[in-house]
């Protein structure tokens, strides 16, 4: 298979044709200078123009650019891969409002680079967008992990509350203007600060629901949260990388993984260890990562940052098709496997509840966590629960039959993503003010 290609693939699930009513791209202007009509065009692209705007006025903006061609890194391993669907949409979209002057060369699988190198990647401009997992990097970006201990605070349900959640947490990163600085400090300049992931569950060989089953369990983590969470509760940390994630349930070398569902039907996971313990009154830790724009950013003008960022709707929206279509995915696999889903008993979810608490403190203490985070959090849920019942998002099952009540095609997130930006990415779209 050629990992490097620019894909045309139409998307396999619907998905929003344009939440912001653009699209997103990367670009270098033509040499500057001759005719009033040029110098009139270049005004223009510095100007930039008024969110909400017709196709026809981003693209007529585009007239004058020389074309050029982007290399986006997503967390797609393949275009086979759930993730690879809303690359690819990005790529689309790109691609007809810059009028065929930007193509968004889509290189899966990290054939660019690693996840170990992904910042260096973005600053040295071996990759112009990349999705990063920056959890792998609790010590360069110690705010941006602060935060994720803040996250451990949120209850969670399969669609209203994984929605609540994910909407939270974004206000909460872009209100969060350290998180942000420590980015672009290291040439990292979001469209989407935070890509939360779907809620984390521990995948087993065995159920893991009582304390007794923790107790020196081997278990996979993918953060320092993560870590100290499971040590917590009597487990084993194990660091293994992602990819070797089914490799290591099925030699034993592990006993459970701390895992999003979408690793399981992408992973395989159900084939080798088909029990899922989850929580609902607190969380496992999530393994946020981020869509960033590297160096390049630094020599574009101001619209081509405005185009890029407004992006963020729809790179919310489909994020969350795939979490929750790949939790229904996910589900079918467990129960084909003959596996099952089991809550984390109440002793069990109170003592994560403490260690969590204690991560909390600690990250507040070393001054990398404001100590108002956690409950900012706590009401940016409530608030984004209630946006969620008011538009009649409802949660109508348990985990374990997601797949045989939510229906992929009636859920519609436009109005909920909409808003999301306009609330919160809106105020701080790149301006010439």
């Amino acid at each position: 298979m050629n990992l490097r290609q620019n894909s045309r693939k139409k998307p396999l699930r619907r998905r929003l044709a344009g939440v912001a009513g653009i699209a997103a791209a990367s670009l270098f202007l033509a040499s500057c200078g001759g005719s009033a009509e040029e110098a009139a065009g270049d005004a223009a692209q510095e100007t930039g123009y008024e969110y909400g705007a017709s196709e026809e006025e981003i693209q007529a903006l585009f007239e004058d650019v020389e074309p050029v061609t982007l290399t986006f890194q997503p967390a797609a391993l393949s275009p086979n891969d759930p993730f690879a669907e809303r690359a690819i949409k990005f790529a689309e979209n790109v691609e007809r409002l810059s009028d065929g002057k930007v193509t968004v060369d889509i290189v899966y699988g990290q054939a660019v680079a690693s996840h170990d190198e992904a910042p260096a990647a973005l600053a040295d401009g071996r990759v112009d967008i990349h999705h990063v997992p920056v959890v792998y990097f609790p010590d360069e970006f110690p705010k941006f992990n602060a935060l994720v201990t803040a996250t451990t605070q949120l209850p969670q349900s399969p669609i209203r509350g994984e929605l609540a959640a994910t909407a939270a947490i974004n206000e909460l990163w872009w209100e969060s203007p350290e998180v942000i600085e420590e980015l672009e400090s290291q040439s990292m300049y979001p469209l989407l600060a935070v890509e939360p992931t779907g809620q984390q569950t521990a995948i087993c060989k065995e159920p893991l629901v009582e304390a007794d089953d923790w107790s020196d369990a081997l278990i996979r983590g993918s953060s320092a949260t993560h870590t100290a969470q499971i040590a917590g509760l009597g487990g084993t940390p194990s660091s293994l990388a992602y990819a070797e994630v089914f490799e290591g349930l099925q030699r034993g070398t592990i006993d459970c993984a701390l895992v999003p569902p979408l690793a399981i039907p992408m992973l395989g996971l159900a084939d080798v260890a088909p029990h899922v313990n989850y929580t609902t009154d607190t969380a496992i830790a999530r393994g946020p990562s981020v869509h960033a724009v590297g160096a390049i950013w630094e020599t574009l003008p101001l619209v081509a940052k405005q185009v890029l960022f407004d992006q963020g709707a729809e790179l919310y929206a489909n994020s969350r098709y795939t979490d929750l279509g790949a939790a229904a995915e996910a589900a079918a696999l467990i129960r084909e496997a003959g596996g099952s889903y089991h809550e984390i008993s109440d002793e069990v979810q109170g003592k994560l509840a403490e260690v969590s608490d204690s991560l909390v403190q600690d990250a507040i203490a070393e001054g990398n966590l404001d100590e108002e985070a956690p409950e900012i959090l706590l009401e940016s849920y409530e608030k984004w629960d209630g946006v969620l019942e008011e538009l009649g998002i409802e949660d109508e099952g348990e985990f374990q039959e997601i797949d045989q009540w939510y229906d992929t095609e009636s859920l519609d997130l436009e109005a909920f993503s909409a808003r999301l930006f306009e609330d919160v990415f809106l105020k701080h779209r790149p301006s010439a003010e």
